[in-house]
């Protein structure tokens, strides 16, 4: 084993950022959530902030929210109260949504902690300035990794640590096999924490209807970290930044060297 890989997912002294050519992510958001606000009443902040956010948003796409219901048939969408402002980047790989209680950012094509902590907080400025929200009721940051190579979910047993693995490395007799096993577990400290899921899902099932499935059996590492309470909207850069390095250190324990050099790490 080398003394890279972290003994706790809460170390003392965050981990170094190892960059990975072919990191396993399929999508980073953060969002802060705010209490309803007079400012918000009648529409204009949203046709404001669409405006201010033009340059490097310039896709705006306005509709209605929507419920994630947990029901008989799985999980589904229903129509929601609120309407909901959606600003994506050309490409498509930034999005931007605006409701009546939360803010967020999320991509598919992430460029590394500072940058996306910065181009949140850019977006929380722009907002701040046309809505000035007293305070956010939570901010979080969520990584979702996804495994699908079916040769590579086959060897995760030398990628995940014994931990994470779970029932994952119970042996089986001839003829049976693993076909799902998700572990679902919330950390807290003062003021905030983190709820992870990892484990195995068979083909065309996931834990998120706006990530489309994939044909094969999958692993994911799903990490959500959030502070929580009346936080000023001034500290969110901080925060935020506090926030992607715990999940990092989460990710980093989570994982072993074997999993970095499979993913193309950089020296």
């Amino acid at each position: 084993m080398r003394t890279s890989e972290l003994s706790t997912p809460f170390p003392a002294d965050p981990a170094p950022e190892v960059r990975l050519r072919h990191a396993p992510l399929v999508k980073v958001l953060a969002q802060a959530r705010f209490p309803q606000l007079a400012s918000m009443a009648g529409g204009d902040v949203d046709r404001a902030f669409a405006r201010a956010m033009a340059s490097e948003f310039p896709l705006a796409q306005m509709g209605q929210s929507v419920n994630v219901v947990i029901g008989p048939q799985g999980v589904e969408q229903e129509p929601g109260k609120g309407s909901i402002l959606q600003l994506r980047t050309i490409d498509e790989a930034w999005t931007v949504t605006l409701t009546s209680g939360s803010l967020a950012i999320e991509t598919t094509n992430y460029p590394g902690r500072g940058d996306f902590c910065e181009r949140f907080t850019k977006t929380i400025r722009a907002f701040a300035e046309l809505a000035n929200p007293p305070y956010f009721d939570r901010l979080g940051i969520r990584y979702v990794n996804r495994i699908s190579d079916e040769a590579i979910v086959q060897d995760i047993g030398n990628l995940v640590r014994p931990e994470v693995l779970g029932v994952a490395s119970m042996p089986l007799p001839e003829g049976f096999g693993l076909s799902h096993c998700l572990s679902d577990n919330a950390f807290s400290w003062p003021g905030g924490g983190i709820q992870a899921k990892w484990g195995k899902l068979p083909p065309r099932v996931n834990l998120d209807v706006q990530i489309p499935p994939v044909e094969t059996s999958s692993w994911i590492l799903d990490l959500d970290a959030f502070s929580s309470g009346k936080l000023s909207p001034e500290s969110s850069n901080a925060s935020l930044k506090d926030l992607a390095t715990r999940s990092y250190d989460f990710f980093r324990w989570a994982v072993t060297d074997k999993f970095l050099e499979t993913f193309g790490r950089e020296a």
